[in-house]
């Protein structure tokens, strides 16, 4: 499944992917509560990291997934509105989960991300691994 725009017209930027690995999955904490970053990736000319709770944030039972922006050089007051689409590039034939998307979300230094708390139970992401890695794709459009 290829991941498609929702933002039309000049003033959106070019849709561009970034790739996120957390290598050996099963071993990242699962606590409940307990978060795990990526490295941040630059796109757009922002830096971006995703926030992954493997035990959850709220639902124990759920892997809980933010994509952030991350701030810097001090101006909290800036903004950036984005397009953000996820999704796990799977073979993982029995995939309903293709992808998720948030439209037209203003990131600010008080609201850095947009998540799912219930993104999928932890015991179906083991389906997704490759040899130990969980790989999220983040599509971004900025406006």
């Amino acid at each position: 499944a290829d991941i498609a725009c929702k933002g039309s017209g000049s003033e959106w930027s070019d849709l561009k992917r970034i790739v996120f690995s957390f290598h050996d999955f099963k071993s990242l904490p699962c606590e409940h509560g307990k978060m795990s970053l990526s490295s941040p990736l630059r796109c757009h000319g922002h830096l971006w990291n995703v926030r992954m709770y493997p035990g959850g944030e709220k639902d124990k039972k759920y892997v809980t997934v933010y994509v952030c922006r991350i701030w810097e050089g001090g101006d909290n007051s800036s903004q950036v509105k984005a397009n953000i689409f996820l999704r796990i590039p799977t073979t993982y034939s029995r995939s309903n989960h293709g992808m998720w998307n948030v439209d037209n979300k203003t990131f600010t230094c008080e609201k850095p991300g947009v998540g799912w708390p219930t993104f999928l139970p932890r015991n179906e992401m083991y389906h997704y691994l490759n040899e130990g890695t969980l790989t999220l794709e983040v599509g971004l459009q900025v406006l």
